[in-house]
């Protein structure tokens, strides 16, 4: 006999009467909003014409056919959970002026009068109340800020970023209701780029945000790159390069698959991914086509793996002679976080990175 639905519904916990620092999804939002951005160039790497088309027009119907399902997925998470960030943290400031600013209890009349009376209300009758919807908490909440009743020299910017949540808002509803619009890879980067990621970065900035960074952060990378920051400044008024805001994206998705531990006895436990993605890395270099091995610039361990081809000029294939050749590196690929590029982006020294070049030739 199966289980009553209702009370499998009711088989839970509150975080916000939880003994953690969490006390909402917002930060947990955040994460998997991050992930999903990050993956949007893994999912779109092998698109020539996508990265071709930054420097000139191309067929746009082409480029578009080429935005594949990976793609889709996590655009869609990206906006999806970004909003959802957004709205809980607005909410998350409602309810500390008063519960009744982030819910409608109008049609709850003992509950609004318990809540104007200051009177416990049970978490029985908080299920029976919707909070507002998010257009309407962030407009009461861009009222209050205004006005100066609530964040006065600290929550301007939410007033002032009022015009970009409503069209992430909006974005958010097309994707959830419609469920039949998905933005381009370089329009993602905008939204992303010169709204979204400054927004987060005054949020997270805030005191009661602050201590959370475990909830949502990634790992620090070897190479000492902060991917959002670097991503910001790279947006910052409007023009950027789309190969080097990809390579900060990789850069941060391996930043959350980096399975190394951090703290107190951490090299203890990272003794087996160590050993693990150095026999990986050293079986690809003897086995499976690779020609070196580098330090990885975001978990630092020696299981880059670079992968080299050769290009011959005039080669006559019967007699086996050309007239020049080069060996040149393609990929580059880590055995331990997962971090890939192709030679379809530039080396980082180009975009003003500090990590070492991966793209090289040599004349043989």
């Amino acid at each position: 006999m199966s289980t009553d639905i209702n009370k499998i519904a009711q088989d839970g916990f509150s975080l916000a009467k939880g003994d953690k620092k969490l006390k909402s999804l917002a930060m947990v939002s955040l994460k998997i909003a991050l992930q999903a951005y990050f993956s949007t160039f893994k999912a779109m790497m092998r698109s020539v014409k996508l990265f071709e088309a930054s420097q000139g027009p191309t067929d746009q119907a082409e480029i578009d056919s080429g935005h594949n399902s990976d793609y889709c997925q996590n655009c869609a998470e990206a906006i999806v959970h970004f909003q959802h960030f957004a709205e809980l943290v607005c909410k998350d400031f409602l309810r500390a002026e008063h519960d009744l600013l982030a819910i409608d209890a109008t049609q709850k009349p003992v509950i609004l009068h318990k809540l104007l009376k200051k009177e416990t209300v049970t978490e029985a009758e908080y299920e029976r109340i919707n909070t507002v919807e998010f257009g309407e908490a962030l407009t009461r909440l861009c009222a209050l800020i205004k006005e100066g009743r609530i964040g006065v020299g600290k929550l301007e910017f939410i007033s002032d970023a009022k015009n970009f949540l409503e069209t992430l808002n909006t974005l958010r509803n097309r994707e959830w209701h419609r469920g039949a619009f998905i933005l381009r890879y370089p329009a993602l980067d905008h939204l992303v780029g010169e709204h979204i990621l400054p927004f987060v970065s005054k949020v997270i900035a805030l005191p009661e945000y602050a201590d959370l960074t475990y909830y949502w952060t990634y790992q620090k990378l070897a190479c000492g790159i902060d991917p959002i920051g670097e991503i910001i400044s790279a947006c910052h008024g409007g023009k950027f390069d789309l190969k080097k805001v990809a390579l900060l994206k990789e850069l941060g998705r391996a930043a959350y698959e980096n399975p190394l531990f951090t703290g107190p006895f951490a090299e203890q436990f990272n003794k087996d991914y160590h050993r693990r993605a150095k026999h990986l890395a050293e079986s690809e270099v003897e086995h499976g086509g690779g020609a070196d091995l580098k330090i990885c610039p975001v978990c630092g361990i020696k299981s880059l793996v670079v992968y080299d081809d050769t290009y011959y000029e005039d080669e006559d294939h019967e007699s086996g002679t050309f007239n020049r050749g080069w060996r040149f590196t393609w990929q580059v690929q880590c055995m331990c976080c997962t971090f890939e590029i192709t030679d379809h982006l530039e080396n980082p020294s180009k975009y003003g990175l500090a990590m070492e070049d991966f793209w090289q030739a040599e004349k043989i």
